[in-house]
């Protein structure tokens, strides 16, 4: 059997200001073709386990393009355009090359496109318009997916590649049901290790462990997005019950809305948490939520910073502060020197003013690594060309400063500039949850902070026009169940 396989992906904050170009893809992730199996093999990421059941099922996969941009604003049409058209030649050439038995993709599903909200609905569209109505196409999508009823129509299954070969061989017949919950979860909320999102996920296994049911999936969202699809959803598919499939979507949908006020969160203020950390034992991890790059924001908030600056904050690191600018300035200075800077709040004026300081030249590297925590097992990561500069003195505040935008949820984010998290009072660690998976064994608490920013779990910071309403918790008298 032969499969098609790529993506393009991308998780779209409406708010940001920074467009997902070309240019952003190529420094976050793009590999096309033979480079794509060869540099994802092993890895446990998308394209890693795709290859791994490929390999152990026998079947051959045809590369196409498969890329990420870090999230942001809406990806141009150029950038799009450009990768879809290469993806459908691609594409031909396969088809012209021999039968292809699937398309097996790895998509996000939360991709805005300028001009279109529904960015995987537009690729599934083009794809199948190619291969025609016969070919199976399985799609994979993450966890913050806002999934449209036209992607689960154009798609013969969502999430589970592992059935695309049963379904090649004729030995199933996937009927599905889609329900879509109006409720806006935070993405704090969304860990699994913690309820409701943990029973959530207890419950969609179970339910796909019952006789008769193919795959069951939960979607909690990405809130981020002002489009009319962002919000909750879950998807059954059965073998040719489609009652079965419409039973099992509403007992996962009921749950989730059920447990509305769960996917809610309410971390401590900026002040208080920085004092907290300084009196504890360390390690403490704090997580500046909202300044969380995997979301969309700008990477460059300075309001936790200031705040350990205030009130003297010792063996302190903050990772990240994207501020190409700085990095420049500390390139031209050169290791050992101290400069004058502004640093940060450049993006927009939703992160923090820019903090003015003078600051050591610690250290100065390319930003590469090798991610070697459970998240993206063996991949490589770039954060640009990267200076640490300690602010207060030996022993002060470290700062990570990057040219890319970059969530640092390996722990090799800062032990390739010199910094050994473990031996740190303070950690600023800017994302939501990913970082959980590597840093939580080594922190001794983890403290979720609430500062300003475009990934904030405060929904008065955003004014949402396009959103379907109502909604929760945005209209929290509202009343809904899944057969309405």
């Amino acid at each position: 059997m032969r499969f098609f396989t790529g993506g393009i992906n991308h998780e779209t904050s409406t708010f940001s200001p920074l467009p997902a170009t070309l240019e952003r893809f190529f420094e976050t992730h793009y590999a096309r073709g033979d480079e794509l199996i060869s540099s994802s093999r092993g890895t446990k990421t998308v394209i890693g386990g795709f290859i791994d059941a490929a390999d152990a099922l026998g079947i051959e996969l045809v590369p196409t393009i498969h890329s990420f941009a870090m999230p942001s604003a809406a990806v141009t049409r150029e950038a799009f355009e450009t990768q879809m058209a290469d993806t459908l030649d691609d594409l031909e050439a396969a088809l012209a090359a021999g039968p292809l038995d699937g398309v097996l993709l790895g998509l996000h599903g939360a991709m805005v496109i300028e001009g279109i909200d529904d960015g995987e609905g537009e690729y599934l569209r083009r794809v199948r318009e190619v291969v025609g109505p016969d070919v199976p196409i399985v799609t994979e999508l993450d966890l913050h997916a806002n999934i449209s009823q036209e992607s689960v129509e154009l798609a013969d299954l969502i999430v589970v590649y592992h059935l695309l070969a049963r379904m090649v061989r004729k030995e199933i017949n996937p009927t599905h049901a889609f329900r879509q919950i109006p409720v806006l979860a935070n993405l704090t909320a969304q860990y699994t290790n913690r309820p409701p999102m943990r029973d959530w996920v207890a419950l969609c296994h179970a339910i796909e462990s019952r006789p008769g049911v193919l795959t069951a999936s939960i979607d909690a969202g990405f809130p981020y997005a002002d489009i009319p699809d962002t919000m909750m959803s879950c998807y059954v598919a059965t073998d040719g019950d489609q009652a079965l499939a419409e039973q099992y979507a509403n007992e996962l949908a009921q749950f989730a809305w059920d447990n509305r006020a769960g996917f809610q969160a309410t971390p401590l203020g900026v002040d208080e948490a920085v004092v907290y950390a300084m009196s504890q034992p360390g390690p403490i991890c704090l997580a500046d939520i909202a300044d969380n790059t995997g979301a969309g924001s700008s990477g460059d908030g300075t309001e936790i910073l200031r705040a350990l600056l205030r009130h003297g904050a010792r063996s302190a690191v903050v990772a990240l502060v994207y501020d190409p600018e700085v990095v420049r300035q500390a390139v031209a200075a050169g290791v050992g020197s101290t400069i004058d800077v502004v640093l940060g709040g450049k993006v927009d004026d939703r992160h923090g003013a820019p903090v003015e300081t003078s600051a050591y030249v610690r250290a100065i590297t390319d930003g590469r690594f090798v991610n070697d925590g459970p998240l993206g097992t063996g991949s490589h990561a770039s954060m640009g060309v990267t200076a640490v500069l300690v602010l207060g003195g030996d022993g002060g505040i470290e700062v990570i400063v990057t040219s890319y935008r970059y969530a640092p949820n390996d722990a090799n984010a800062l032990r390739s500039v010199g910094i050994e998290p473990t031996k740190r009072q303070i950690v600023v660690i800017k994302s939501a949850v990913h970082y959980r998976a590597d840093f939580e064994p080594i922190m001794r608490e983890i403290v979720e902070v609430n500062a300003p920013g475009l990934s904030s779990p405060d929904w008065s910071r955003f004014t949402y026009r396009r959103l379907r309403r109502p909604i929760y918790p945005l209209d929290p008298e509202m009343e809904w169940s899944p057969q309405s």
